[in-house]
C-alpha cells in the first residue's frame, strides 16, 4: 500500500513540473524563432537595395530610415528621424506629397512613380513609392519602399525622344514625299499647258498647295515695257504694287530667293514693291536661258504668324529651297512656252506684212470650209492683189515695196472682224477668209476695201509713196462648190479678170450649176 501511495505522490508531484518543463521550451523556441526573425529583417533592412521608411501612421514621422536611402537621399539618420516627409523636403511637389499621404491613410496601399525626390544637395531623383499600413503590436506603422528608377526614367525619356523624333522625321519624309509627288505632277502639267495663260493656273494651284496657308502672287515681266505685272494671285487680295520696276525686288537684284521675317525686317533689304506693312514674306526670282521672267511672291495669311513674328511655313530651309524650286520649274516652263509660242507665231505668220501666210491660209480654209459644210453656214473668199507692184519696186526698189507691204498688213488688220483671217497669199497677192459671209456681202466688203485702200499714205525715207489700189476676185460656198479647190481656182480666176478688165475692180466668179435640191440650199443660205 505505502510503496503505491509513494508512487502516486511522486506522479503528482512530478506532472507538474513535465508541464512546466514543456511550456517553458515552447515559449523559448518562439523567443528564439522572434529574435531570428528580428535579425532576418534588420539585416535584410540594413542591407536592402532598396529605400525603406517605417513612419507612424498616426503623426507621420519618421521612425526608421536604412543606409541605402540615407546615402541616396543624402541625409543623415539624425537628420530624417522624428521628421514628416514633406518637412524636410524630399517631394519637390509638397501639395502632391500630402495628397499621396491623405490616399494611404484611407486606402491602406500606394504607389507612386510620378513623385520623385529631392536630395540635400537638390539633385532630382526619380524613384518607384509603395507604401503599406499595418499594425504591429496594436500601432499602426507605415513602410514606405523606395526604388531608385532614376537611370530607367532617362531611358524611357530618351525612348520616348527617339521615338518623337522618328515620328517627326516619318512625317518630314511623309512631307517631302507628298512635296515631291506635287512638283512631279507640277512638272507634268507645266509641260502639258499650250499657253502662258495656262501655265499662270497651274502654278497657282500648285503653289497654295505646297505652301498650304500662304498669300501668293506670280509677277511676269512684260518686255515691252519693261516691268513686272501680276499673273495670277492665290489666298486673298494682297497689298502692295500691281505693276514694278524690275530694281524693286530685291530678289531679282540678288538673282537668289531672298526671305525677310518679322524679328530681322529692320535690318534687311524690303522690296519696294510692297506695302509698308510688310514684314513677313518670300520673293523667288523666276530666271531661265538667262532672261527675267517674273518673280514668285509669298507671304503669311493673316492671322498666321506666332508671337515670335516668324512664319514657320516660309522660314523652313527645305521651304525655302522649295520656292526656289518652284520658281525655276515655273521659269523654264514660261521659257518654253514663249520660245514655242514665238516659233508658232514665225512658222504662221509672214515676217514682212505679220499677216498669217500661205502654210496657216490653207490649214484655215481647211477648219472653216468643214465648219461651214458642218454648220450648213457661208463662208467667202477674197484674192486680192496690187496693182502694178512690179513697177513700184522697179521704181522705188524693193525697201519701199517691203513698206508698202508692212503698211497694207496693218491696214488689213484693222478692216475685219477678230474671227476674218487675212493672209498673204505670196509676192503681192492676199487673201482674206470670211466666215459666215454669204457672196453678196463678201462683194460688198470687197468694194468698200478696195475705196479705203486708196487712202492709204504710205511713207519712206521720209516721202510719200505713190497710192496703191487692188485688184480683187471673189468666190463663196456654196455657189462655188464644196471643195477647197473649186474656191480658190473660182477666186483665182475671178482676180485675173479683174486685172485684164483693167485693175482696180472686184470681179465675182461665176456661180457652179447645181441641182435643184441643191439650188433651193443655196437659196436658204443667202
Amino acid at each position: 500500500m505505502e510503496s503505491q501511495l509513494d508512487q502516486t505522490n511522486q506522479f503528482l508531484v512530478a506532472t507538474p513540473v513535465k508541464i512546466l518543463n514543456g511550456e517553458s521550451s515552447e515559449h523559448g523556441r518562439a523567443e528564439k524563432s522572434l529574435a531570428a526573425s528580428e535579425i532576418r529583417f534588420r539585416r535584410l533592412f540594413e542591407s536592402a537595395k532598396d529605400g525603406i521608411l517605417i513612419l507612424d501612421a498616426v503623426t507621420g514621422q519618421i521612425t526608421e530610415v536604412n543606409p541605402f536611402l540615407r546615402e541616396l537621399l543624402g541625409y543623415s539618420e539624425r537628420e530624417m528621424l522624428g521628421k514628416k516627409l514633406w518637412e524636410i523636403g524630399l517631394f519637390e511637389d509638397h501639395e502632391r506629397s500630402i495628397i499621396a499621404y491623405q490616399e494611404l491613410q484611407t486606402k491602406g496601399y500606394v504607389r507612386y512613380e510620378d513623385l520623385p525626390l529631392k536630395t540635400k544637395d537638390g539633385q532630382r531623383k526619380e524613384v518607384e513609392f509603395v507604401s503599406n499600413v499595418y499594425d504591429v503590436n496594436g500601432q499602426r506603422v507605415i513602410q514606405c519602399n523606395i526604388r531608385d528608377i532614376t537611370d530607367r526614367k532617362c531611358v524611357e525619356k530618351a525612348l520616348a525622344q527617339t521615338n518623337e523624333s522618328l515620328k517627326q522625321t516619318v512625317k518630314e519624309l511623309a512631307e517631302r514625299n507628298q512635296e515631291i509627288g506635287l512638283l512631279s505632277e507640277m512638272g507634268d502639267s507645266l509641260q502639258s499647258c499650250v499657253s502662258v495663260d495656262e501655265a499662270y493656273r497651274v502654278a497657282g494651284r500648285f503653289s497654295s498647295q505646297l505652301f498650304s496657308g500662304t498669300q501668293g502672287v506670280l509677277y511676269t515681266l512684260e518686255p515691252s515695257r519693261n516691268v513686272l505685272e501680276v499673273a495670277i494671285a492665290w489666298g486673298g487680295p494682297l497689298p502692295g504694287e500691281q505693276e514694278f520696276a524690275l530694281n524693286d525686288c530685291v530678289a531679282l537684284r540678288r538673282g537668289r530667293v531672298h526671305v525677310v521675317n518679322g524679328e530681322d525686317v529692320a535690318s534687311r533689304l524690303i522690296c519696294q514693291h510692297l506695302g509698308s506693312s510688310v514684314s513677313n514674306y518670300l520673293c523667288a526670282p523666276m530666271i531661265a536661258y538667262g532672261e527675267i521672267q517674273g518673280v514668285l511672291h509669298l507671304r503669311c495669311a493673316e492671322g498666321d504668324i506666332g508671337a515670335t513674328g516668324k512664319s514657320s511655313i516660309l522660314l523652313e530651309k527645305s521651304k525655302l529651297g522649295l520656292a526656289g524650286t518652284i520658281a525655276d520649274y515655273i521659269g523654264l516652263a514660261l521659257a518654253n512656252l514663249k520660245l514655242r509660242e514665238a516659233l508658232r507665231e514665225q512658222s504662221i505668220h509672214d515676217p514682212v506684212t505679220s499677216l498669217h501666210n500661205r502654210r496657216y491660209m490653207k490649214e484655215a480654209l481647211e477648219r472653216e470650209l468643214r465648219r461651214a459644210l458642218r454648220d450648213q453656214q457661208p463662208l467667202g473668199i477674197l484674192m486680192m492683189d496690187i496693182d502694178h507692184f512690179k513697177k513700184l519696186n522697179d521704181s522705188f526698189g524693193h525697201e519701199a515695196g517691203d513698206a508698202v507691204l508692212k503698211a497694207l498688213g496693218n491696214f488689213l488688220k484693222t478692216q475685219f472682224r477678230g474671227n476674218d483671217i487675212p493672209c498673204r497669199y505670196g509676192g503681192e497677192e492676199f487673201l482674206i477668209i470670211l466666215p459666215g459671209i454669204p457672196l453678196g456681202e463678201c462683194q460688198k466688203r470687197a468694194e468698200k476695201l478696195r475705196e479705203e485702200v486708196k487712202r492709204l499714205d504710205v511713207q519712206h525715207d521720209g516721202k510719200s509713196l505713190p497710192r496703191i489700189s487692188f485688184s480683187m476676185g471673189v468666190s463663196a460656198f456654196p455657189e462655188h462648190g464644196d471643195m477647197l479647190d473649186d474656191l480658190l481656182k473660182v477666186a483665182d480666176n475671178a482676180l485675173y479678170s479683174a486685172k485684164a478688165a483693167g485693175r482696180d475692180r472686184v470681179v465675182v466668179g461665176p456661180a457652179i450649176s447645181h441641182s435643184p435640191i441643191e439650188a433651193v440650199r443655196i437659196e436658204n443660205l443667202n
